[in-house]
C-alpha cells in the first residue's frame, strides 16, 4: 500500500513539474510570436506615418505621429478605422491640389475600411475564423495601395 502511494506522489509530482514546464513554454511561444508579429507592424506603422507626412500640412486630417496610437492594444481596433478614413481624406485633398488622379485613393479607403472590418470580427466566434485569413490579406493589400498613393506623392512633390 505505501508503495501504491508513494508511486501515486511521485506521479503527482511528474505532473506539476510538466505543468510547469508546459505553461513557461506556452509562454515563450506567446512572446515570440508576438515579436514576431510586432515587427511588420512596426514597418506598417512607418509606412502610414510616412504617408501622413507626404501630404502638406494644411491637407492632412492626422498628425503623422498618431498613428502609433495604433500600438495600444483593444483602442486600436477603433481608432484603425479613424486612421484609414483620414489618411484617404489628406491624400485626396493633397492629390486634388497637386492635381493628380485621384481613383487609387477611393480603392485604398475601401480596402483599409473592409481590413479594419473583417478585423474587427475575428472576436466573434467562428466567424473569426474566416475573417482573419481575410483581413490579414486585406491588410496586405491595403498596405501595397496606401504605399503606391504615398509613392506618387514622394514623385510628384
Amino acid at each position: 500500500m505505501e508503495n501504491l502511494i508513494y508511486k501515486i506522489e511521485e506521479m503527482a509530482e511528474s505532473l506539476l513539474e510538466l505543468g510547469i514546464v508546459g505553461t513557461a513554454l506556452l509562454v515563450i511561444i506567446f512572446f515570440l510570436i508576438l515579436i514576431i508579429s510586432l515587427i511588420p507592424t512596426l514597418f506598417y506603422l512607418r509606412s502610414l506615418h510616412i504617408a501622413f507626412q507626404r501630404c502638406a500640412p494644411e491637407n492632412r486630417t492626422h498628425y503623422p505621429a498618431e498613428v502609433w496610437l495604433l500600438l495600444i492594444p483593444f483602442f486600436n481596433i477603433a481608432w484603425h478605422f479613424i486612421t484609414v478614413k483620414r489618411l484617404a481624406e489628406s491624400q485626396k485633398k493633397e492629390f486634388e491640389q497637386r492635381r493628380l488622379e485621384t481613383n487609387n485613393i477611393s480603392s485604398s479607403k475601401i480596402i483599409g475600411l473592409a481590413m479594419c472590418t473583417f478585423t474587427l470580427c475575428t472576436i466573434i466566434p467562428f466567424i473569426g475564423l474566416l475573417a482573419a485569413p481575410i483581413g490579414f490579406i486585406c491588410w496586405i493589400l491595403y498596405w501595397i495601395k496606401l504605399s503606391g498613393n504615398s509613392a506618387m506623392l514622394i514623385k510628384k512633390a
